[in-house]
């Protein structure tokens, strides 16, 4: 007969499937009060959108200055696509950098985020920002001839508070 090993003791045994990193619990109201301007003159509506989303988004909370540049190019990358000028490799190239900022929740998984609903949000079902980004969408793509391109400055009125 075969040798059995004994178990290892209690204090010395891991789960191989238990996550190594506890996942990082995001409120859903948890908003940025103030984030950076989106650097340049011009930019198409979808992409100063999606900008504040990304910023106005419970992720946002965990990006750092350090975080700005890859958030930057993932907007040039953004505005390609809204002037049709997108290849395959930028779309791949854009949607690595939205992964790995836990722009899907494919990606906040593999980042061990977890976004916590709000009290009103397990009462009624419906996130908040659902509307404001139906209501964006629907803008961009409802418009027969769209404004393409305004300046940041012309399309909020005024200088973003908090800078970098």
């Amino acid at each position: 007969m075969a040798d059995t090993i004994p178990p290892k003791p209690a204090h010395q045994r891991r789960r191989r499937n238990k996550p190594p990193v506890p996942d990082q619990a995001i409120p859903a109201d948890a908003r940025r009060k103030d984030y950076p301007e989106l650097p340049g003159e011009e930019w198409s509506d979808w992409t100063l959108d999606c900008w504040d989303l990304i910023w106005t988004s419970p992720m946002a909370i965990n990006y750092t200055v350090a975080d700005f540049p890859g958030l930057v190019r993932l907007m040039q990358l953004q505005e390609r696509v809204a002037d049709g000028r997108a290849s395959v490799t930028a779309m791949a190239e854009m949607r690595q950098l939205e992964d790995r900022f836990g722009l899907s929740p494919l990606s906040r998984r593999r980042l061990a985020m977890e976004i916590t609903p709000t009290d009103a949000e397990t009462a009624t079902g419906d996130p908040k920002d659902e509307d404001r980004c139906c209501a964006s969408w629907e803008a961009t793509n409802d418009s027969a001839e769209p404004e393409r391109v305004r300046s940041a400055a012309t399309r909020r009125g005024d200088a973003r508070a908090g800078t970098w």
